[in-house]
């Protein structure tokens, strides 16, 4: 593959990420505001605004952003770098915590922020990908 060709591929991959992770973002985020302003912990409401937006993710990630037909051999993958970058995502939000003094939401955007580039970068590399 031509370096010109893998630049263009590249683009078009975080184009159509940003676009299913945008919409997914942001019904997560506001599930996860919604819950901390309802009074849960700031990381049980972070776990809810994760938990609405998986399964969307894992289908519209794997059709339109890596044009990955094969869901059952990157369901495994997928769960497990999910699990990294929320764990990652939950040690950034922990870490800025006092950042909260600022404004209370501001640790939730780093963590979301985090959480999106990492997990882009493995799923592009470990998880839709050809296994043949």
């Amino acid at each position: 593959m031509s370096s010109r060709h893998a630049d263009v591929v590249w683009l078009k991959q975080i184009r159509a990420y940003g676009l299913v992770g945008l919409v997914n973002t942001v019904i997560g985020f506001c599930v996860t505001a919604t819950f901390e302003m309802l009074g849960l912990s700031p990381v049980l409401a972070n776990a809810c605004g994760f938990a609405v937006g998986l399964t969307f993710s894992f289908m519209l990630n794997g059709k339109y952003t890596f044009d990955h037909a094969e869901w059952r051999s990157a369901l495994t993958p997928f769960l497990i770098a999910f699990g990294f970058c929320y764990a990652l995502n939950l040690a950034v939000l922990l870490a800025t915590s006092k950042l909260a003094a600022i404004h209370f939401l501001l640790p939730q955007l780093l963590a979301v922020a985090t959480y999106n580039v990492s997990f882009f970068l493995l799923m592009k590399f470990t998880v839709y990908i050809s296994r043949s």
